[in-house]
């Protein structure tokens, strides 16, 4: 059977191991996780994806209305428009996209590394939307929603400003609203949203989330012997104790 074929099951009916990286753009997310992908069971981003494409619009459409129906959810997505405010159209987009990911990530089985995930999601919308203060005690029940169930690690990769607008501004590929515009440009835009890392990893602690810190301006190797460090010990962890909004 194809790979692909076992990598899904019937939707929300899997918990896989979240393993998520946060940081600036510029952080070097995408560069440590390559080269992670050689072990059995162990998917990244790009797969997922590779996989969402394939299948059906009849079982894209079933799984988002599924999600629709999830009245916590979109509660807390509701509570989130309201309060933050987001206007923009992209920002909106980024929030549909992550009601579909709620029950496509519980389809596939195994150790999932995403290079950018949830709170990277988060991250873009606030900064799109030239949010610095944001709404801690919606995003905590955001959080919890969004991950009841699962056991997830997040690796947040500090890196200043200063790193961060360098890197960007010197790499030759890249996919952020950053890329190719002035490096001074960059920087001052990256200073402005300089709050936002933290106050969403606050939430994701408050929230109940594992969260690992790396220093982000180390040679990228170093990063990505550390980041593999932080896999072993859960693929090696037994009886986890996934998150659970019951227990919050």
């Amino acid at each position: 059977m194809d790979n692909q074929l076992k990598l899904t099951a019937p939707i929300g009916s899997l918990r896989p191991e979240i393993i998520e990286l946060f940081g600036l753009p510029g952080a070097g997310k995408t560069t440590i996780t390559q080269g992670l992908f050689g072990t059995a069971g162990r998917h990244s981003r790009s797969e997922i994806s590779s996989v969402w494409r394939k299948k059906s619009l009849i079982y894209r459409g079933a799984l988002i209305v599924r999600t629709l129906f999830d009245l916590k959810w979109m509660a807390c997505i509701v509570e989130l428009v309201v309060r933050t405010p987001v206007r923009n159209r992209e920002s909106l987009g980024r929030l549909a996209r992550l009601t579909g990911t709620k029950l496509w990530l519980r389809s596939h089985n195994g150790e999932i590394v995403l290079d950018q995930g949830t709170l990277q999601s988060l991250w873009s919308i606030f900064y799109i939307e030239s949010i610095s203060e944001l709404p801690n005690s919606t995003l905590v029940r955001l959080l919890r929603s969004f991950y009841d169930g699962l056991t997830v690690t997040i690796v947040s990769i500090d890196v200043p400003p200063e790193t961060a607008a360098v890197r960007i501004h010197s790499r030759q590929s890249g996919s952020s609203r950053l890329d190719h515009l002035p490096e001074q440009l960059v920087l001052d835009r990256l200073e402005n949203a300089e709050r936002l890392p933290a106050g969403i990893l606050r939430a994701a602690r408050e929230a109940g989330l594992e969260v690992r810190v790396l220093d982000g301006s180390q040679k990228p190797e170093l990063l990505a012997s550390q980041l593999q460090t932080i896999l072993d010990e859960q693929s090696e962890a037994v009886g986890t104790t996934p998150l659970s909004e019951e227990t919050k």
